[in-house]
């Protein structure tokens, strides 16, 4: 079982390549009204990348009935936890 959660895992992290996270990003940021400074945009996008993978790693446990919840993405996706 571990071998196919960690392999689900891999064809997970090949498949969501560079464009997607722009993309996710750019909607996250249309759809709850975010704007920065470019300097603050870079450091937000990476804790935003970063949180989104991990909700997409814990949707993943969640579709092999690992875990008992989904996630998602909200207006603090690009905080720290």
């Amino acid at each position: 079982m571990k071998t196919i959660v960690l392999l689900m895992l891999a064809i997970c992290g090949l498949a969501f390549s560079h464009h997607d996270s722009h993309h996710h990003w750019n909607l996250f940021k249309h759809k709850f009204g975010k704007s920065y400074s470019p300097e603050e945009e870079f450091h937000r996008k990476a804790i935003f990348n970063e949180n989104l993978e991990e909700i997409i790693k814990h949707n993943l446990d969640y579709d092999l009935g690992l875990k008992s919840y989904r996630l998602g993405l909200n207006q603090f996706s690009d905080m720290v936890s």
